[in-house]
């Protein structure tokens, strides 16, 4: 289905019976096929939307380059104008996961829970640079590739200077198989993890950057026993 915004078409796709619904948000410049190893698996046990960001896949571009806040504003209007009930839990994969941190910093009141899959770091570029400023410019380069249509410096200072993650849980799943820049990768993702109270990290132990690709099943798992863990909360109340 398509969503008018202003006359721009987003793209949404809806399945699923039961809550909270599960959003997901794609890496760089990827769009809703990016959850087919996992769709009909999450599917199967509750309510999930996944949609292209503008520029991606089916949705219609911005005519200039875009910050989180406005893609965050998009993923609002999609939901809202779908009637999509809160609670959420948001999934986001990399640059989809810094967007989702900026959706539940923005508004609290509608997300039930967070799970991040290797994503961004709002300092990570610089932090990069600290530990070594040729894989800073190398990663400066690789951010200018894959998010072309994307301000990701306005997009990191949002999310520097946005509220607090709300009292959620918070789930970081991290890549297992690390690169040259593991350390200093490692160690964003730990910071990632911080964010909440509730916060744990998985460490998936055979993936690189593309989780949803490399292990999907751990990716199903963490988002089923957190449905699960919300029902019961919602329930006891």
């Amino acid at each position: 289905m398509f969503i008018n915004i202003g006359g721009r078409r987003i793209a949404a796709e809806f399945a699923g019976i039961g809550t909270p619904t599960v959003v997901f948000d794609a890496f760089g410049g990827a769009g809703t096929d990016a959850w087919a190893p996992l769709w009909s698996a999450v599917t199967a046990f509750t309510h999930a939307c996944r949609y292209d960001r503008a520029g991606t896949g089916q949705s219609d571009p911005f005519p200039e380059p875009v910050s989180g806040r406005q893609l965050v504003a998009d993923l609002h209007t999609v939901l809202g104008q779908t009637q999509t009930a809160p609670p959420y839990l948001l999934v986001g994969a990399s640059f989809g996961g810094a967007i989702m941190q900026l959706f539940a910093r923005t508004h609290p009141a509608l997300v039930a829970g967070l799970i991040l899959l290797d994503s961004m770091h709002w300092d990570q570029v610089p932090r990069f640079y600290q530990s070594d400023p040729s894989q800073g410019a190398a990663l400066e380069a690789e951010i200018a590739t894959h998010l072309a249509a994307i301000d990701w410096p306005s997009t990191a200072q949002q999310l520097r200077s946005a509220p607090p993650l709300p009292a959620i849980p918070l789930r970081v799943i991290s890549r297992g198989r690390q690169t040259v820049v593991g350390a200093v990768w490692a160690d964003l993702q730990r910071d990632l993890v911080q964010q909440s109270a509730s916060g744990q990290q998985i460490i998936a132990e055979q993936s690189g950057h593309g989780i949803v690709f490399d292990q999907p099943e751990l990716v199903v798992e963490v988002i089923r026993a957190l449905v699960f863990d919300l029902r019961d909360a919602s329930s006891a109340i």
